[in-house]
């Protein structure tokens, strides 16, 4: 009887500590990669994702993860080391792709997948003419199932940047999609905190406005980043460039 009792004790135990080693496991890396993306610094950010040693058991964790590499490739690509990022973007496709199998009618892992087709690009250019039309059908079907997702929103967004005017880029629209994302992201205030995400897009929403001319604009933006954080080097930086 009591090893019975015994044994069901430590099943009870087990039941509550791994639910929260798991959490606990999930704070730390949207932690660690949050300060990695405001220092910059892609090896604190390899670091937090080699030491995220809780299994992918749940959708939610596989994609925290996704997300987690997402930044830390294009990190890798804005700093020049693309080298460093190859691997993790073959890990991204994959943990995206088994996600996508999972749920295909899920807005915001059709839009993760829909960036980790961009990034196989970076790496196979000769893929062009099938990687390039499939991120864009996946990107206006998310569109169509959920046009207010955030995720969506700035792979739209990123796709009307990047892609040439005569194949239907527009700048103009590009700014509005991230314009949306954020409005939409702010929202629900829980998701902002910790999140180098919501950072970057205005990051990359203000680099834009200067691009385009429209430096009032992108100083606002800076400014309302600089009330998150203060102490984020690179918007001090491209503040005093204004």
């Amino acid at each position: 009887m009591n090893q019975l009792f015994l044994k069901k004790g430590i099943l009870l135990l087990v039941a509550i500590v791994l639910p929260i080693c798991y959490l606990l496991g999930q704070e730390d890396l949207r932690s660690s990669t949050y300060q990695a993306y405001l220092d910059s610094n892609i090896d604190k950010w390899e670091t937090a994702l080699n030491e995220d040693q809780v299994k992918p058991l749940s959708l939610e964790s596989q994609y925290d993860r996704a997300i987690a590499i997402f930044g830390y490739a294009g990190l890798c690509i804005d700093s020049k080391e693309k080298k460093r990022a190859k691997a993790y973007v073959h890990e991204l496709h994959d943990i995206t792709s088994e996600l996508l199998n999972q749920q295909p009618q899920n807005p915001k892992i059709m839009g993760i997948h829909a960036a980790s087709l961009g990034f196989k690009l970076i790496y196979q250019p000769h893929k062009m003419m099938k990687l390039g039309p499939q991120s864009v059908r996946l990107l206006e079907a998310a569109r169509k199932i959920d046009d207010r997702c955030p995720e969506v929103l700035v792979q739209l967004g990123n796709q009307s940047w990047v892609m040439p005017r005569v194949f239907g880029g527009d700048k103009e629209e590009a700014m509005h999609y991230y314009r949306l994302a954020i409005t939409h992201l702010e929202k629900n205030q829980e998701q902002i905190v910790e999140n180098w995400h919501y950072i970057k897009m205005q990051m990359v929403l203000a680099d834009w406005y200067e691009q385009a001319g429209y430096n009032n604009r992108a100083k606002s933006l800076y400014l309302k980043v600089l009330r998150l954080e203060p102490g984020f080097e690179l918007a001090q930086k491209r503040l005093k460039l204004l």
